[in-house]
Formats: structure tokens, C-alpha cells, sequence
């Protein structure tokens, strides 16, 4: 009866549809299986054939994925494929698939599925995973590599180690994986997790908890200053000069010495506050003609951290601020020019505040950053007040032409101030004891001033012939050098701020 029904189920697939065009048939494409599914025993199961009948078309057999490491097929000829499949050593039963497919066929019809159900097993094999240890210990340094043992039971089973933890290192050896920790320099033990996970999701994983001793913080010494500057008496020049000196596992002393690391007794450091490692720092008075300059070196108790070096400037008694040792000529100086001023509302009634900035062709300028000078050259800054001037809607403004003299600053404030320019004068500052103000020159090199000098008297006379500024320097500076010259040529001048409403 079998052998009829195989007959019969080719004599099918063989039957064309035919109709007519041109006096020409056209045979129907198709593709069935027999049988659409199959059962194997748990064990030592003989292999199956699944008959195909295709007509007008090419195919092929393939496994579902899911059921690859136990089942296959394999084509036998141009009508079978024979269904295998491995012994199951489980108790559980397993279900697979064989797919017969035309390829690149996008047709359903195209594909037929065989359901392959595996009994399972009445004896079925015991998976499990274990390890030697459970846990391991490491020292904060120098730990050695310690090796675990993996135990397998099951055929087949694999496995793999990790961890996330990035201080742990697994590596795979023989029947088991080493564990390796990186040093730990944090004064707190930690605890990492090595898991090891078999290749059965039905067998439970194994985790290793990974302990390593606390370690020691590296030693290490940071100052909250690296310089101080004093003023001739002896005193900073803003309220108490205190050096915070904060170590971690090291102990520290102090020194004071001179370039040449010769002790030096002008610089007084009050005795170490041990329970807040500070030291407070003040000079006797300087009594020289010249700034001097000594060190406090802070010297670390270890080999591991260098010897910190706080340096101590002190000023000397000046008759006079100027740094200059000769004339200056600012027709040179004044080559360039960066004119700005800040116009008045109409309810404001006192001077217009200007800048005026020159610089000669060695020095390089930029108004987006401060200080905007650098290179090597020399330059001025000029703090001058003239008449009353009004925003205007055009923004374009004019230095009035004049005489402008140098006065001190509090005759160069208010109304008082029209027609001058601020002599140029220091404050102390928070950071600088010698903070410029008003009208100086400098001279730079290397993008550093290395002189400077304040202008305390002398006149800017400013005339305009068309577009032109006819700019004519005769200053002095408090030690009497003489800042004089002449330029001709445009001014462009920038208008600063918007106007606003009357407070």
C-alpha cells in the first residue's frame, strides 16, 4: 500500500496545468514533502527519509537553527533527505525542524517544514558545574596568579569565565582558569566576582567572590602657594601670609635658603601648627636697595616625592616706582594704535573716559584676550578724560583735539578731570602688591614684562588735520626719564556700551 501511495504523490506532483496560448502549454510550478513530521526515540534512533516532489523548481534542506546540535539533514538524491539525530541525555523531550525551501523564493509555497519530536531520555545524563574554591584572597601588592579548578559533569558541557570588575584578570589554563588582581593603592579592601557559566542554560552557574587586602595611598605633598611677595616692612601685602601644606602618608620640614640653597635668616616662619599643617610666613624688614628673593622649601620624609620650593620675593624702599635706565622714544612706540572710549547719556554730566594703547612693530596685539600684548617690544596704555561726549546713533566719535595733562588720580576723576590723563600709580591687589593703575609703559620680552615705568608728568597735545591726528608725546617718569615723540596718521576710535535710562 505504501509503495501506491508514493506513486500516486509523484503522479501528482507531476500533473501540469496546461493552457492555452499560441497553441503552447505552461507547466505549474510546486514543491510538497511527505511526510510533515516524524518522532525518534531518545536513543539510538535510525534515521528517517523525507520524500519531495518538486516540479519546475530547485530545493534545498537545512536544519532550524534552535535544533542544529542535535539534528540534521542531509539530501540523498533527487527526491529524499534522510533526518538524523544524536542521542538526547536529558529527560526532557526536544522538538526541531527540517525546512525544504526553494531559494531566493519568496513564496510561502516555496518552503515546507518537517516538525522532528525527540523522546526524551528514561535514563537522562546529570549536568552540573563546580569549582574548587569559592573564594579567593589577595595582598594589596605583589599578589601571586592563583588557579581554580573547573569540574564538568555532562557531555558536552563548556564553559566560560569572566568578571567586570577591571582590577581582576582571568585567564583559561588546563582544566580550570587563573586569577590575577592588579595592585590596590586605596586604603579600603575591596570584593570582585568571577562567574562561570556553562554552555546548558538548564545548568546553573558558579560564582567565585575575589577578596583583596586594603593597600596604602601613595605618598603625596601639595602647597596652596608656590610664591609670596612682601612689602619692604616685612608684611604681605594682603592680611596673613599662610602656606597650607597638605601630604598623604608622608611627614615633611621646612627650610629657608637663597639660590644657592645657603640658609638665609630674613625670611620668619612661625612654628608648624601640626593638627592643620600650616605655616604662617613673614620677613624682617628689608633694608637693602634692591628686591631680594629666598626660598621655603618644603623637604618630604620619603624618596618618592621631590622637595616642593615656595619662592619668597621681597621689595625693597623705592624713591621712585620707574624700572626704566634710559629715554623712551615714542614716535617708535606709538607706530600702533588701539583708541576706546565710553560714551555719555544725555542725563550723565561729567568727563568721557578714554584709553589710548600704542605699541611699536615688535609687539603683538589682540583685544579678545588680557592682557592683549605680547612678543617683545615696547608699549603704553594712557587713561585720559576729555570734554563731554554723547552717544550718537552713527556710533562714529572724534578725540578732541587739546592740550592733555597729566594730573594725579583724584584730580583726573569728575568733572574736574576734562582735558587729562591719569599718572599712572600701583595698589595692592589681592594677588599683586604692585597692581598698575592709570598711565604706564611697559616693555616686554618674550610675551613677559620685564620693565615698566609710570607716566607722572609731561603732556599728550592732540591736533587734527582732515582725517589725520597730529599726536605729540613730552612725558616723564618719576625717576625723570623723558617719554617724548610724534605721531602722525588716522585714529580709529571705538565707541564702548549703549546707552541707557536714566538710574
Amino acid at each position: 500500500m505504501k509503495t501506491k501511495y508514493v506513486l500516486r504523490l509523484a503522479a501528482l506532483a507531476l500533473l501540469a496545468v496546461a493552457c492555452e496560448n499560441g497553441g503552447e502549454s505552461e507547466t505549474q510550478k510546486s514543491l510538497t514533502i511527505d511526510p510533515v513530521a516524524m518522532t525518534f526515540a531518545a536513543v539510538s534512533a535510525p534515521s528517517q527519509e523525507v520524500t519531495v516532489a518538486a516540479v519546475g523548481v530547485e530545493w534545498k534542506a537545512e536544519v532550524g537553527k534552535s535544533a542544529a546540535e542535535w539534528l540534521s539533514a542531509v539530501r540523498t538524491g533527487t527526491d529524499r533527505v534522510a533526518v538524523s539525530v544524536t542521542d538526547n541525555p536529558k529527560a526532557e523531550k526536544r522538538t526541531g525542524k527540517v525546512i525544504v525551501f526553494v531559494p531566493d523564493a519568496d513564496d510561502m509555497r516555496s518552503r515546507k517544514e518537517v516538525t522532528v519530536v525527540q523522546q526524551g531520555n528514561e535514563n537522562p545524563e546529570v549536568y552540573s558545574l563546580s569549582l574548587s574554591v569559592k573564594e579567593l584572597e589577595f595582598g594589596a601588592k605583589d599578589a601571586v596568579e592563583q588557579q581554580v579548578v573547573v569540574t564538568v559533569c555532562g557531555e558536552g558541557l563548556t564553559w566560560k569565565a569572566e568578571t567586570d570588575a577591571e582590577w581582576i584578570a582571568v585567564t583559561p589554563s588546563g582544566d580550570g582558569f587563573g586569577v590575577a588582581v592588579h595592585e590596590n593603592s586605596q586604603p579600603a579592601e575591596r570584593r570582585g566576582m568571577v562567574t562561570v557559566t556553562p554552555s546548558d542554560p538548564s545548568v546553573q552557574p558558579c560564582r567565585l567572590v575575589v577578596r583583596q587586602a586594603a593597600g596604602e595611598l601613595p605618598p603625596k605633598m601639595e602647597l596652596n602657594y608656590t610664591e609670596f611677595r612682601f612689602k619692604p616692612t616685612g608684611e604681605h601685602a594682603i592680611g596673613e601670609a599662610l602656606l597650607y601644606v597638605t601630604t598623604q602618608n608622608c611627614g615633611w620640614s621646612w627650610r629657608t635658603v637663597d639660590e644657592a640653597g645657603v640658609p638665609i635668616d630674613w625670611i620668619l616662619i612661625q612654628d608648624r601648627r601640626p593638627e592643620y599643617e600650616i605655616l604662617s610666613i613673614t620677613c624682617r624688614e628689608n633694608m637693602e636697595s634692591a628686591d631680594r628673593i629666598g626660598y621655603l622649601d618644603i623637604v618630604p620624609q620619603t624618596d618618592a616625592l621631590e622637595t616642593m620650593r615656595v619662592t619668597i620675593t621681597q621689595m625693597a624702599v623705592k624713591d621712585y616706582m620707574s624700572e626704566l635706565t634710559g629715554d623712551v622714544d615714542m614716535t617708535a612706540v606709538s607706530r600702533n594704535a588701539y583708541v576706546s572710549m565710553t560714551p555719555l547719556n544725555d542725563w550723565e554730566e561729567r568727563s568721557t573716559p578714554w584709553m589710548l594703547r600704542f605699541w611699536d612693530d615688535g609687539v603683538g596685539y589682540d583685544e579678545a584676550v588680557y592682557p592683549p600684548f605680547s612678543q617683545t617690544g615696547g608699549y603704553v596704555e594712557l587713561e585720559l578724560y576729555s570734554d563731554r561726549i554723547l552717544f550718537n546713533d552713527d556710533s562714529e566719535y572724534d578725540l578732541p583735539a587739546g592740550v592733555y595733562a597729566v594730573v594725579s588720580q583724584e584730580d583726573a576723576m569728575g568733572n574736574g578731570g576734562i582735558d587729562t590723563i591719569t599718572a599712572g600709580y600701583q595698589i595692592t591687589t589681592m594677588w599683586d602688591p604692585e597692581h598698575c593703575v592709570g598711565s604706564w609703559y611697559y616693555y616686554m620680552e618674550n610675551d613677559e614684562v620685564v620693565r615698566k615705568a609710570p607716566l607722572t608728568e609731561g603732556t599728550l597735545t592732540v591736533e587734527r588735520t582732515g582725517d589725520d591726528y597730529i599726536l605729540v608725546f613730552d612725558f616723564r617718569d618719576d625717576a625723570g626719564h623723558a617719554l617724548s615723540g610724534r605721531r602722525e596718521g588716522p585714529l580709529s576710535v571705538v565707541g564702548i556700551g549703549v546707552p541707557s535710562p536714566r538710574p
